[in-house]
């Protein structure tokens, strides 16, 4: 997966690809993430750490370290997968025109490096991780190395909307 700077070849791909970027600059004037809030579906409060537990058992099987929750990751993924469920329109970025580095920005982390994946639909923490791994790009986003941190947002509408934040601070 290439590095956002040399974007925007990112946004031509028909399939929409995992993200990962070297943050850059924030866009100024963005919401704060705290109105960044949408219904939720029960069973979200064992969905988001299920993916991160099922992440770290691919990380472990090859053999990379961990990565842990880290609440300001998670609300940037909690503005993309509002987002997803309320549009159901699967793209990187967001109906507000934000980027995943704007999400991470806003919700007040500093990456050095990070990544995303999205989906929309998956019914499980288990289906949505096996089909992520099955996606050379969002595989190479859990597998990523230079990742130790994770934020999971399951959001709730027609359908689900599932974001995964992954990221390294400064």
């Amino acid at each position: 997966m290439s590095r956002l700077p040399s974007c925007p070849k990112w946004l031509a791909a028909a399939f929409v690809p995992a993200l990962s970027f070297v943050p850059v600059l924030s866009t100024p004037g963005l919401a704060a993430p705290g109105q960044y809030s949408c219904p939720k579906p029960p069973e979200s409060s064992w969905l988001e750490p299920e993916v991160i537990e099922l992440v770290n058992v691919e990380r472990q099987r090859h053999g990379l370290a961990p990565v842990r929750a880290q609440a300001n990751l998670a609300a940037a993924a909690t503005r993309q997968a509002c987002d997803l469920a309320r549009t159901q329109r699967l793209n990187h970025v967001g109906s507000d025109g934000s980027t995943l580095r704007d999400r991470m920005y806003d919700a007040g982390y500093r990456p050095r490096t990070g990544n995303e994946n999205i989906a929309i639909g998956f019914s499980s923490a288990q289906i949505a991780v096996e089909s992520w791994m099955k996606s050379p790009g969002h595989r190479a986003n859990f597998l990523d190395p230079d990742v130790t941190e994770i934020g999971v947002a399951v959001a709730s509408a027609r359908r689900l909307g599932w974001a995964t934040v992954m990221g390294r601070p400064k």
